[in-house]
């Protein structure tokens, strides 16, 4: 029985408190052969019964620490052949695939070994995050100016993951496997100050004792608090969500009579389902568009918009100038011009006066400075502010293209053709454009 432990009996709670487990679940543990870990694999291993479990165990050796994580790779292998436990490891190079895929350490070994847990056949993953590793994701994403979400903790049930010990502290874990002389293997790192949440852990956590001795109960109680009121808002959220956003398209009216953490929330998950990165950067700037209609620039090729009472963020592609625009050109009498193009209404994507073209022509797509006098207005207009007037979407004026010759721009295909080669009565030949288009 796991009331018989009282630290079992915490974790067999909390598994109840969030419906973890149900009947017949094929639990895959992720052991690495630490305290939390082991104890983790010896709860479930005694609720195997109640819950008519299966337990499979995965390791992943990350080729960090020589030695000591072949080691632990053989601890791991050798606890779960003694308990009757399938065991499945993965060894990877960490620092050398990481630096290769130039993204840090931390988050490279993390993404991995998750991928590597979702290929496993499972109904449950179950990770060893205790309270104690809770009150320090708290303090440090606290420090780096997280919103509430984030100090909302390491949620007890996220998906298929599932965390049994994230209401038993480090503290409780060790006694238990202590007195019970069960043995685990100790990550010598975790003692260096090196990096910020060691230093979290072994320098600044143990002061807070002094103040309140039960202060890992006591964050544990705000991340549940914290977590009920965020999911209120984000439930709430939703619900302006649905009514704000059309067609990927937002009402700024709407979105500014929202109550500022509604806002927030509707505006990070307008980010998220563009693709975007939900911060503090981009979302001040989304708050910033929605008072003077502009442009900011979100990631490469990915912007957002606001103009005429809507917020867009819309994918506008800056490598189209280094493609190449293929056409067919051809050079026509006035008068058989104007029977094919009148007459037989024979569309061109381009066509300007001939004699008028100074040297070679080619098509392009727009650079910064272009602009056009269009025929008959008497006027000359940069690109951005023609499109504008034209009402053409940012992301399509990009796969626009321009016709150009060695002095300057002679036209926008299907659009209009420079004043200065235009077709008037006294062109004698017409030059005409036929973009190619890709099968």
């Amino acid at each position: 029985m796991t009331n018989s432990i009282p630290a079992f009996q915490k974790a067999a709670d909390t598994v109840q408190k969030y419906g973890m487990l149900n009947n017949g679940d094929t639990v895959l543990v992720g052991l690495s052969g630490g305290a939390d870990s082991v104890f983790l694999t010896k709860f479930l291993l005694s609720v195997k019964k109640e819950y008519n479990l299966t337990i499979k165990c995965a390791h992943v050796e990350h080729g960090i620490r020589g030695a000591d994580s072949v080691a632990d790779c053989a601890f791991c292998r050798s606890f779960c052949a003694e308990n009757g436990i399938a065991f499945y490891t993965l060894s990877i190079d960490v620092p050398a695939e990481a630096l290769q895929a130039k993204i840090g350490m931390e988050e490279y070994a993390r993404q991995r070994r998750y991928a590597f847990f979702d290929s496993i056949p499972c109904d449950k993953i179950a990770t060893a995050h205790n309270l104690s590793d809770n009150v320090e994701t708290v303090l440090f994403r606290l420090l780096r100016g997280s919103s509430l979400k984030g100090v909302c903790g390491i949620p007890p049930k996220r998906g298929k993951i599932i965390r049994p010990l994230i209401e038993i502290s480090g503290g409780e874990i060790r006694q238990l496997l202590d007195e019970k002389a069960v043995p685990y293997c100790i990550d010598k790192t975790n003692f260096t100050n090196e990096h910020s949440r060691n230093y979290i852990r072994n320098s600044i956590i143990p002061l807070f004792s002094e103040i309140n001795p039960d202060y890992e109960n006591a964050v544990g109680r705000f991340t549940e608090l914290a977590a009920a009121d965020c999911a209120y808002l984000d439930r709430a959220a939703g619900v302006q969500y649905a009514k704000i956003v059309t067609k990927n398209e937002a009402e700024i009216a709407q979105l500014k009579s929202c109550p500022g953490p509604i806002r927030t929330r509707v505006l990070a998950e307008f980010l998220a389902q563009n693709g975007a990165k939900v911060n503090h950067y981009n979302i001040t700037n989304l708050e910033a568009l929605l008072e003077t209609p502009s442009k900011f620039q979100l990631g490469r090729g990915l912007f957002a918009l606001s103009a005429a009472g809507r917020l867009r963020i819309v994918n506008i592609d800056e490598s189209r100038e280094k493609e190449e625009i293929h056409f067919k050109t051809g050079v026509l009498a006035y008068k058989e011009f104007l029977t094919k193009y009148e007459l037989s209404r024979k569309c061109f994507d381009f066509y300007c006066d001939y004699d008028k073209i100074i040297g070679n022509v080619s098509a392009r797509y727009r650079m910064p400075g272009d602009c056009v006098s269009p025929a008959g207005r008497g006027c000359t207009k940069g690109l951005k502010k023609l499109f504008n007037e034209m009402h053409i979407p940012p992301e399509q004026r990009g796969s626009i293209p321009i016709i150009v010759d060695e002095v300057g721009v002679i036209g926008i295909a299907h659009i209009c053709a420079d004043a200065r080669v235009a077709v008037t009565n006294q062109t004698k030949k017409v030059f005409t454009i036929e973009l190619c288009t890709e099968d």
